[in-house]
């Protein structure tokens, strides 16, 4: 148990840096890692109402859970910071922000949890060893849903500020595998875009 729940603070730090590597942004990073906390946080109290202890399977399914919660977070954000580089305020870009990804992030979460939900419900001796598991992870995924529609936005209209070149001139100042990836990345959009049956087939 004291290994699983060192890999739990192992798993969050991580994708911490992560976030961080890919956003080079601390105050982007420190909102969107603002989920990890507050949905296992959250998770904790689901687990407390239906009377799961703390226990390896309960620990177990926080880490996986830590690395996935964030997923709803990045999207919010990114959406987010598309408005204010429009040249919106930020109250306004994030209400703008959510409003266009909320159904499509519910979808995904909900997607996830249709996943793992049916783990908690299989016969046998694996049946009672995994639905802790299933359900911690659900709930755990669950509040992050919660988190990314209503705490990620807020913060957002508070802590983050217009940019001050547009959209346009971001490249300049984007990272390292930014600058390596983009390129790659239209060239293989602009094939699969003007290829369709080629891609489907491969």
């Amino acid at each position: 148990i004291g290994e699983v729940r060192k890999n739990v603070f192992e798993g969050a730090i991580l994708a911490t840096l992560v976030i961080l590597l890919f956003l080079r942004n601390l105050r982007s990073t420190f909102i969107i890692v603002l989920a990890i906390p507050t949905s296992l946080i959250s998770a904790f109290i689901l687990m407390r109402i239906n009377g799961y202890t703390i226990n390896f399977m309960t620990l177990l399914s926080l880490a996986t859970a830590s690395g996935m919660v964030v997923d709803d977070a990045i999207v919010v954000l990114e959406n987010i910071y598309r408005h204010l580089t429009m040249g919106k305020e930020p109250k306004k870009a994030a209400a703008d922000g959510i409003s266009q990804v909320w159904l499509a992030i519910t979808a995904s979460t909900f997607t996830t949890i249709a996943v793992f939900g049916p783990i908690s419900y299989m016969k046998g001796i694996m049946g009672r060893f995994f639905r802790e598991f299933g359900l911690t992870v659900a709930f755990a995924i669950a509040a992050s849903l919660l988190v990314s529609i209503t705490i990620t936005p807020a913060l957002a209209s508070i802590i983050l500020k217009k940019p001050s070149r547009d959209l346009a001139h971001q490249t300049e100042e984007e990272g390292f595998f930014a600058k390596r990836i983009r390129p790659w990345y239209l060239r293989t959009l602009r094939i699969s875009t003007h290829r369709p049956g080629l891609v489907l087939t491969l």
